[in-house]
């Protein structure tokens, strides 16, 4: 069985903890022209701006976390992988996150997957938004397991 880089990379602060990189490039060759990464469920802290809290803004959550640049998001209990072509796009299956807190009762869960055209900057992803997350806009009565 062939295996790929393994690192660790480390974030600063009284809260910081390692996150588990793997990389398998194709061919197990260095220089490579692709490779699968496989980044380990984490969580991290998002600074206030952009689209994150235009989205937070419209679900009417998160808002004290956002002003304050400490908005918590998750992602999935499993790794998240990316098909890496450094000149050409970087793909990655389904990431599912949770932004902000249960316990504050200001949880957004969403799924995203796609691409990132890296030549031209382009992204195609695509975002579902699970019925825990439709009930806060009040849809409700959503199978379990159902995206929008």
């Amino acid at each position: 069985q062939q295996t790929g880089w393994a690192g660790r990379a480390s974030a600063r602060g009284p809260a910081a903890k390692a996150v588990r990189v793997a990389v398998a490039p194709d061919g197990m060759q260095i220089p490579f022209e692709a490779a699968m990464v496989e980044v380990d469920p984490l969580q991290l802290t998002l600074s206030s701006g952009g689209l994150i809290d235009e989205f937070c803004t419209a679900l009417g959550v998160g808002s004290r976390s956002v002003r304050e640049g400490k908005l918590r998001v998750r992602t999935s209990k499993t790794q998240i992988k990316l098909q890496m072509h450094p000149s050409k796009a970087v793909a990655t299956n389904r990431m599912d996150m949770a932004i902000g807190s249960r316990s504050s009762g200001e949880l957004v869960e969403l799924s995203a997957w796609g691409t990132h055209d890296v030549p031209t900057g382009m992204l195609d992803f695509v975002v579902g938004l699970p019925g825990s997350t439709l009930s806060m806009l009040g849809v409700r009565h959503l199978p379990d397991g159902y995206l929008l």
